[in-house]
């Protein structure tokens, strides 16, 4: 799998430009798009994850898996029914 990631033309460029997109609308006041924000980065994330460990890159993979883990945290957070899924 991490070898179909790799041979993904400008997979890396996409994920930066994603990730972005995603911190703009986490930084907006409404819960809808911050929401969609924190979506991004997860799934972002977790494409960071795999291509790092593809490439052996195993200090950043953490580094991604510690924003996977916040950006779960801040999906929970922000959920227009929160409080309903307590995160204990």
């Amino acid at each position: 799998m991490i070898d179909i990631l790799l041979s993904i033309p400008y997979i890396e460029p996409t994920l930066v430009i994603l990730s972005l997109s995603g911190a703009l609308l986490v930084g907006l006041s409404d819960p809808k798009y911050r929401n969609m924000g924190f979506t991004i980065w997860i799934i972002t994330n977790i494409f960071w994850i795999c291509l790092n460990f593809g490439k052996t890159e195993y200090w950043l993979a953490t580094q991604f898996s510690g924003f996977l883990v916040f950006a779960i945290i801040g999906y929970h957070t922000t959920r227009p029914d929160k409080g309903e899924i307590p995160l204990k």
